[in-house]
């Protein structure tokens, strides 16, 4: 098959492949859940952004985007995919222009799972606070600070992603996916309870006090 002909297949396909490999990431044992801990969440581009975390204030949902594969993956066929921080960044400056050509006004950015970000206005004040998701029972701090005190125990790296090179670039690891191989890596390691995400392939494994 050319590569034309496995990119229009895919394009046929791609609702069906990403269903099927969605459940086969949850078979896999990445249960996902928002536990105590906070964080204070960064900024980009004049906007609070969450990243699997949810805001303590109460807000509402006035939109969302979705993101698309990337030029990037689908020229190296796979071979180069994102960092975490590289992904984050694409979809909140491309969420930015989408919502600002549209007229939509909002205070921030939640991203929870999979290849979508709501934009939120907030109906009281934030303070920028968020309680984390937990993923295979770690604490995950995705370009955030965590509130309470911490000790670096230990960092791993994320090695390469095969979803994207098995699918010739056409299919990158969401965000969720990438921290998911944090924390398990995180779950096998004695006192950590918490992964802290900043930019780059490592993330540091923590212990909060």
């Amino acid at each position: 098959m050319t590569h034309f002909g496995l990119i229009v297949f895919l394009t046929n396909n791609i609702k069906l492949m990403k269903n099927a490999l969605f459940g086969l990431f949850m078979a896999l044992g990445a249960g996902m859940s928002y536990g105590q801990a906070q964080a204070e969440v960064q900024q980009l581009g004049g906007k609070e952004i969450y990243l699997m975390s949810e805001p303590v204030a109460s807000y509402e949902i006035v939109s969302s985007v979705r993101t698309g594969p990337k030029f990037s993956s689908l020229l190296t066929r796979g071979i180069y995919n994102e960092h975490v921080n590289d992904k984050a960044t694409q979809y909140v400056n491309k969420s930015i222009r989408r919502l600002q050509k549209k007229g939509i006004e909002f205070d921030a950015l939640v991203y929870r799972t999979g290849k979508k970000i709501e934009a939120v206005k907030f109906t009281e004040k934030s303070d920028r606070l968020a309680n984390v998701q937990e993923v295979n029972g770690m604490h995950v701090f995705v370009m955030a600070s965590p509130l309470q005190a911490f000790e670096v125990t230990d960092q791993v790296a994320n090695g390469v992603n095969l979803l994207p090179f098995f699918t010739y670039g056409w299919f990158n690891n969401s965000i969720e996916r990438d921290v998911a191989k944090y924390s398990k890596k995180a779950a096998k390691t004695e006192n950590v309870n918490a992964v802290l995400y900043q930019s780059g392939r490592r993330a540091s494994l923590i212990k909060l006090d």
